[in-house]
């Protein structure tokens, strides 16, 4: 296989230091793509795996956290449409399989609100949202990540919270 154009071949002792050094930074593009925690670990290890067997193809004069977030963002996409077959139970439903006497934390329903409402963004926008405001990632490294203009990231969170406050507000039932 020939060497990708401007840059050599990482070996898995490179691949393995860089997946460490940003392993955070994917996971928080995996659980924002797929609307799921639990999964996020799943899909980023997942995405190791592919991104092992396609080492060739990386050319290291480019940004490893991009091009590894591509594979993480193509296989939580793959990983989601898997889930939705499978419909997981809305928070209503999973509340009333509980036992009558358990009640929920005073916070749940507002996790619940914060939920529905970012399962309501676009992907792409809930990815740059979260990495922005939970990652506290800057608008550079997000475009850097992601593989996008910097301008772009700032629409998509700006757009984003101003989705967001439009559900959270008192009018549509939230408490903001």
């Amino acid at each position: 296989m020939p060497l990708p154009i401007g840059g050599q071949r990482i070996n898995p002792d490179e691949f393995s230091r860089l997946y460490r050094e940003h392993h955070r930074s994917l996971w928080y593009v995996a659980a924002s793509v797929i609307g799921n925690k639990t999964y996020a670990e799943d899909v980023v290890q997942e995405a190791a795996i592919i991104a092992m067997n396609k080492l060739g193809e990386f050319d290291s004069s480019t940004s490893f956290t991009a091009w590894m977030s591509q594979i993480v963002r193509f296989v939580a996409l793959n990983e989601g449409r898997k889930l939705q077959r499978r419909r997981p139970k809305a928070p209503e439903e999973v509340l009333a399989t509980l036992p009558a006497d358990t009640a929920p934390s005073p916070h749940a329903a507002f996790d619940a609100r914060v939920s529905a409402a970012l399962a309501h963004l676009e992907e792409r926008a809930r990815t740059c949202l979260i990495l922005r405001v939970v990652h506290g990632m800057s608008h550079a490294a997000i475009a850097a990540t992601l593989g996008i203009p910097e301008g772009t990231v700032m629409s998509h969170v700006h757009r984003a919270k101003a989705a967001l406050r439009r559900s959270l507000s008192p009018q549509n039932g939230g408490d903001a």
